[in-house]
């Protein structure tokens, strides 16, 4: 009867763990592309060259682009290391329970997102 109970809790932690990893795989999922989208539509944004013909216009777009520098980006830029620091914990986790690590699908990659950042 005590192993049983033993077995069970083993069984329990087995499943818990591998519940944690779904999530955190899902999580990462879900911050990668969204933070891929916002890659896409700023490339966009900040590709678009055309320059107002005023000096108020112009310095309507210079301080549209000093905010996205100094407020827009760098929650972004932490939002990038958090999901590296959850890659790693997740891919230690899996590899402390003798599995095989997650591998992100390929453009999700920390690399991938990277070389997107503007």
């Amino acid at each position: 009867m005590k192993q049983e109970t033993i077995q069970g809790k083993r069984i329990g932690k087995v499943i818990n763990e591998l519940m944690e990893n779904e999530k955190m795989i899902n999580r990462y999922e879900t911050i990668s592309s969204d933070l891929l989208e916002w890659i896409k539509e700023k490339i966009e944004i900040l590709n678009d060259r055309t320059f107002h013909n005023s000096l108020h216009g112009v310095q309507e777009q210079l301080a549209e682009f000093n905010a996205y520098r100094t407020q827009e980006k760098p929650p972004k830029f932490e939002e990038k290391g958090e999901l590296e620091v959850l890659l790693f914990t997740l891919q230690s986790a899996m590899r402390a329970n003798n599995q095989r690590p997650y591998v992100p699908r390929e453009g999700k990659l920390i690399g991938d997102i990277n070389r997107e950042v503007p």
